[in-house]
């Protein structure tokens, strides 16, 4: 029933009352981010789908964890990251032929991570869950989804000219940096 707006909103407002924690989800994406500039087809794919899967995984597991706003059970921080791995899985492969299709799968079945977050299912209940919770408004997942993305490819696209006019950060550096500082608003 939320505007995408206000999804948005939302996120950006957690993000700045949990700052540090938040910073602290993002280092792991901005250090990918460092160490796999230039790298291209295969090497790409092979970093997406293994370490870079484990990454974002982790951070969507920690997101989630910081919403729930109370202590999580480990089997529940498990459960999330063996759901949150499958999701992910096809993402890098339907990046390749285009971005759009990649978000409409994560927006399709990618709220399978705070499901078991915060629900407390199995990995296949949370499966379902995610599915289920996605298509009862696709498209407001989809537009929530590609907003995000649309403002995060664009706000790091301009940190990262920021910092790289700035301060002399050369430019390697200064996208993975911004990447890190705003990854966790995603």
């Amino acid at each position: 029933t939320r505007p995408i707006g206000q999804l948005v909103a939302e996120a950006r407002r957690l993000y700045g009352k949990r700052f540090w924690v938040a910073l602290a989800l993002g280092s792991p994406i901005g250090a990918g981010g460092a160490l796999t500039n230039g790298l291209h087809g295969n090497d790409y794919l092979f970093y997406a789908l293994v370490p870079g899967a484990v990454l974002i995984t982790l951070t969507y597991v920690g997101a989630a964890a910081i919403v729930a706003d109370r202590p999580v059970p480990r089997r529940r921080l498990v459960v999330a990251f063996v759901a949150g791995l499958i999701v992910f899985i096809p993402f890098p492969i339907l990046v390749l032929g285009y971005v759009l299709p990649a978000i409409a799968w994560l927006a399709l079945v990618g709220l399978a991570v705070p499901a078991a977050v915060i629900e407390g299912t199995g990995v296949v209940a949370s499966l379902k869950r995610g599915l289920k919770l996605g298509t009862a408004d696709y498209i407001h997942s989809l537009g929530g989804m590609a907003a995000l993305g649309i403002a995060f490819y664009l706000s790091t696209r301009v940190l990262a000219l920021a910092l790289n006019a700035g301060s002399g950060q050369a430019a390697e550096i200064a996208r993975p940096l911004a990447e890190g500082a705003l990854w966790p608003v995603v």
